[in-house]
């Protein structure tokens, strides 16, 4: 039980490099997209206002989906980068245990 225990740790090694990593670099990319994706979204939402005023009804859907689409967007890249943190820690917690 001991060995296969140690060999489980050995091979965890690697993938938590691997998680931190990845984590790392999504972070990164994460925190770079914020920087179009924010004034995109200040774009929008302002077309949405005017387009609302002059009714273009078309043009205000269209618009209110991007909208939705950009904010999906930034949840889904919250759920990634907390998902490879617990696996990460998840190793750790399994290596140190």
């Amino acid at each position: 039980m001991i060995v296969i225990r140690l060999i489980g740790k050995i091979f965890a090694l690697p993938l938590i490099i691997l998680t931190a990593v990845a984590g790392f670099l999504f972070n990164l990319a994460s925190d770079l997209s914020a920087y179009v994706t924010g004034p995109v979204l200040l774009f929008i939402l302002g077309y949405d206002i005017y387009f609302l005023i002059t009714t273009q009804w078309t043009h205000v859907a269209i618009l209110t989906i991007l909208g939705f689409a950009c904010f999906a967007l930034i949840f889904a890249q919250a759920v990634v980068l907390v998902t490879l943190e617990e696996a990460r820690d998840g190793l750790i917690r399994f290596v140190r245990s």
